[in-house]
């Protein structure tokens, strides 16, 4: 191929130089030139070396070029080589094996110091081994390269190299026959172990163990690698224990005996809690919680909680790193003791953890805040296990309190930690009334982290709190209300859709519509059911709302009035079926499978069937290609022949979809979906499960739940009656009934307590304390006119007729050259009566030295630059005590007076000392008589 290449190339040369050189130039045809000498052009090119290059690559292949590469190249291509084994094994499978693997190894053996030789022929190795696909084409491939590995294992002196063939033993020591691990592994792992070898090859040594005692017989852990774990726990490297001690569970699981855990691994256990080192004791603190079921119950009694004790008193002397251990392993130790600890064994566990929480909790000088924090979260991680195992009377008196103090920490983690067991903890205690008080603590907190701890498994908390507030409201442990659970419940929705959690979001929304058997239908209705459409309209994240969407579905199954359940039914047909937004739009093809799962058949052909099939004409295509997918579902869920005209309908859909579609993809679509909607079967007329569903929605919407709350009519009454109580109280206190007013100022005092007698109770709504009503009783004067004049005359008074019991007109003395009085026709009938002078009423008469005082008075305000006077009556209640009387007048030598002055017309103080036969409210007033014209004279009679 070369040659004819070079051989075009030559001839596509002289073709050019002979255009050149024929090539005749206008207006120079007469002239003879001679040819030039081409010559020198032919022998430009090296045309001898490009043939011999040509020759020799296709003489040269691959594996030629891969030993020449090897032998002779440099490190970069020596570790292409090594990176293309793979591709030359496939190519040249027998000649790669032969001649390839054995320089490899060659070269590994001169450069020993080369780590990435080393490293890059580890992996490559290793990937070969664990492919199968090798080992069944070249049989044996897998044994020759383990010996590779193993003789780089003793012949590398570096460690780090060493370390890299060692790790890749340990990985691929489950891809190789059992035979060959327990013949050429085992040995070199127990030698590896020896106290002379580097600390690292130990340390790999350990792992190698942990890797070969899921992999070799029984026997041979006993004799080999059980023995080797015990010398490596005497090691004098604390790394190398600290190593052992993590991997000696997985030697007690191989043994497969407890007998022969104890007699091989309770030494070890017990010689490494000794250890000096805290990392070791660490290590093996952790340990113990997994070996303890291994051992023999005997052991267990007489040995380990001995020894566990002993390590738990130690770490609270010491309060170490290994405090933090022994926190976290106190409740795996409790658990698997449990059934053969003694009672003051028991109380030793109870106390030793309450002196956990206690000095987690303190401020000690000793103890870092980083280890307290770390020992809170510990303990308030085995809080779950010390509930399930003591009793009531333990947990309310010790373990109660501790749970009070988790749910109230500062630390949002130790908060977290309790509120992802608190469904265990309720579930061993469905009873306990304490319990609502810290779980409403955990929400209070406000923590996105702590409720999203909770949502997982909120079906499983919410049933008993619910039943416990049920059944303790008003106690002292219970002071929240069914009503404040479910605005907390609705307050964590709130909380969780502000976070970037949608995982959380959407197992909230799935696990409330466990609510749904708790409460009743109308809380559900009034409540939730607002929250979960705003939740469908607006959340972010699509299953959020599917799961929004799924929840309020099941609440609407439970609605036993037909308008409710409507409600939802158009809510999902009308407005999310004729959103503007297609995302909405296209989550009623969502609902779909969620509706023919948990409704019957029939349900959904006459409220869903309808709205569903008019999306085959809406706008998006997206929308209509999700139809045609599940159109299919909907088609197992119908009844030939009785659905005959629904299935004709479906068949109509794809028909015309195919028909408009010009899409070719969305048309292959469309295809696919009409093959399977083609191939699906109808359901049959007697499927039990439609008839249990049918079954329980005809219950569930004939019997009406019985009503716990008042109805929305009479709730909704309540406030037009008090309203209306409170208007006639009002009627009632400007009428003038005395006798319901109470003897304090109304200004100061609330609603007496027969008004609030006669108020209705108020249902569910929240009481409220309402402010105190305050009555203004305006005075109303009685005014006499004595003298008329040109000027406007003020309105007459016929419509107020005088709301005072009695009137004071008879018990007036007439005085000498009076003026005569005119007085008004509502009031002629009591100014009518004859004025007899009795004796008897000198009582009632006005005294010279108050109408003296009177007179001054009047002569003072009438100097004052307003003229008006805020007037006070102060008097008793008709009880037969006498007091006081204050009231506005114009006194004069006769009783009236003439102003003399724009605003001489004024209210002024009366100290008269006339004594009445009835008492007057007292009262306060800030009316006041506005300005009349000066040519009037009145005289106020009385006030009410």
């Amino acid at each position: 191929m070369n040659e004819d290449i070079t051989t075009d190339a030559v001839v596509s040369l002289k073709a050019t130089n002979e255009l050149v050189v024929n090539e005749v130039i206008p207006g120079d045809e007469a002239e003879d030139e001679p040819e030039p000498d081409i010559s020198h052009t032919k022998n430009s090119l090296p045309w001898e070396s490009l043939f011999a290059a040509a020759e020799e690559m296709d003489l040269d292949n691959a594996i030629e070029t891969a030993i020449k590469t090897l032998k002779n190249g440099k490190e970069v291509g020596k570790l292409s080589v090594i990176r293309t084994l793979a591709d030359l094994l496939d190519s040249d499978g027998e000649d790669c094996i032969q001649k390839i693997f054995p320089l490899v190894q060659e070269v590994l053996a001169e450069e020993s110091s080369n780590l990435d030789l080393h490293c890059e022929a580890a992996v490559v190795f290793k990937n070969i081994i664990k492919d199968k696909r090798w080992e069944n084409r070249f049989s044996g491939l897998s044994e020759k390269l383990l010996n590779f590995i193993l003789q780089n294992v003793e012949n590398q002196r570096e460690n780090v190299t060493a370390a890299a063939w060692l790790e890749t033993l340990s990985e691929i020591a489950d891809a190789i026959p059992i035979q060959a691990v327990t013949d050429l592994i085992v040995p070199l792992v127990v030698s590896q172990a020896e106290p002379t070898k580097r600390v690292q090859r130990r340390v790999i040594a350990t792992r190698l163990l942990e890797k070969l005692c899921s992999i070799v017989p029984v026997e041979c852990v006993k004799k080999d690698l059980a023995p080797c774990a015990q010398m490596l726990c005497q090691d004098p490297s604390a790394a190398v224990r600290t190593s052992v001690a993590q991997r000696l569970s997985m030697i007690a699981d191989s043994l497969k005996n407890s007998t022969d855990c104890v007699s091989l691994l309770l030494p070890c256990l017990i010689e490494l809690c000794k250890d000096d080192d805290p990392g070791v004791r660490e290590a093996i603190l952790n340990t113990i919680a997994v070996c303890l079921p291994y051992f023999t119950k005997e052991s267990r009694k007489s040995v380990v909680i001995p020894l566990i004790r002993k390590c738990t008193e130690q770490a609270l002397f010491l309060k170490d790193t290994s405090l933090t251990v022994v926190a976290k392993q106190i409740g795996p130790w409790l658990d698997s003791v449990k059934e053969i600890l003694s009672q003051q064994e028991l109380k030793w566990f109870l106390d030793t953890y309450c002196r956990l929480v206690d000095i987690s909790m303190g401020d000690s000088d000793k103890i870092s805040a980083l280890l307290c924090t770390a020992c809170r979260r510990m303990c308030a991680y085995n809080f779950p296990c010390f509930a399930m195992v003591y009793g009531k009377e333990s947990f309310n008196e010790k373990l109660m309190p501790i749970l009070d103090r988790f749910c109230t920490d500062g630390d949002d983690e130790v908060r977290s930690t309790i509120s992802s067991g608190f469904h265990e903890i309720i579930q061993m205690r469905p009873d306990e009334p304490a319990l609502v008080g810290p779980f409403i603590e955990l929400i209070r907190g406000g923590a996105p982290e702590v409720v999203q701890q909770m949502t997982g498994n909120l079906h499983k908390t919410l049933p008993p709190l619910y039943e416990c507030i049920k059944k303790y409201t008003g106690t002292v442990n219970v002071k929240i209300s069914r009503i404040q659970l479910d605005r907390i419940l609705i307050g964590c929705n709130r909380l969780l859709r502000g976070t970037g959690s949608w995982r959380s979001h959407e197992s909230y929304l799935n696990n409330i519509a466990c609510i749904r058997h708790l409460i009743p239908f109308h809380d559900l209705y009034v409540s939730f059911l607002p929250m979960l459409k705003q939740e469908v309209l607006t959340v972010r994240a699509l299953p959020c709302r599917i799961a929004a969407s799924q929840t309020l579905l099941l609440m609407m199954r439970e609605f036993p009035m037909e308008k409710n359940r409507n409600t939802v039914i158009e809510f999902f047909t009308t407005t999310i079926g004729s959103h503007e937004s297609c995302n909405r739009r296209r989550l009623l093809l969502d609902v779909v499978p969620i509706v023919l799962q948990h409704f019957s058949r029939e349900f959904f052909k006459q409220h869903f069937l309808e709205a569903v099939l008019k999306l085959a004409h809406d706008k998006i295509s997206n929308i209509r290609l999700h139809l045609c997918r599940i159109l299919p579902q909907i088609k197992q869920h119908l009844v030939f022949p009785d659905d005959e005209a629904l299935i004709s309908n479906l068949e109509k859909v794809i028909r015309e979809r195919l028909a408009q579609e010009k899409n070719v993809f969305d048309r292959q679509l469309i295809q696919q979906h009409a093959c399977e909607l083609s191939r699906a079967e109808t359901a049959n007329k007697d499927n039990k499960e439609n008839k249990r569903k049918l079954s329980e929605e005809r219950k569930l919407w004939t019997e009406v739940e019985p009503a716990t709350v008042e109805s929305p009519d009479k709730v909704e009454e309540l406030p037009s009656q008090q309203k209306t109580l409170e208007r006639k109280g009002s009627a009632k206190r400007l009428t003038g009934d005395l006798a319901a007013k109470s003897t304090k100022p109304p200004s100061g005092t609330p609603r007496s307590a027969d008004t609030s007698a006669e108020r209705p109770p108020t249902g569910w709504r929240t009481a409220r304390p309402e402010k105190p009503k305050v009555a203004v009783v305006r005075p109303q004067p009685q005014i006499v006119i004595t003298q008329r004049s040109p000027s406007p005359m003020p309105p007459k008074p016929e419509e107020r007729r005088s709301k005072l019991p009695l009137s004071t007109a008879k018990y007036r003395s007439p005085s000498s050259g009076s003026t005569p009085t005119i007085t008004n026709n509502s009031h002629s009938t009591r100014s009518s009566t004859p004025v007899v002078n009795d004796s008897n009423l000198h009582k009632y008469r006005t005294s010279a030295s108050s109408e003296t005082t009177s007179r001054n008075l009047s002569s003072s305000s009438a100097n004052s630059p307003s003229g008006l006077r805020r007037s006070a009556t102060t008097s008793a209640m008709n009880t037969g005590v006498m007091s006081r009387s204050a009231s506005s007048s114009y006194n004069s030598s006769s009783g009236s007076s003439t102003p003399t002055g724009p605003h001489a017309l004024m209210t002024s103080r009366s100290m008269s000392n006339i004594r009445r036969p009835y008492g007057l409210m007292k009262v306060q007033s800030s009316s006041a008589i506005e300005r009349k014209p000066p040519s009037l004279s009145i005289r106020v009679v009385g006030m009410s």
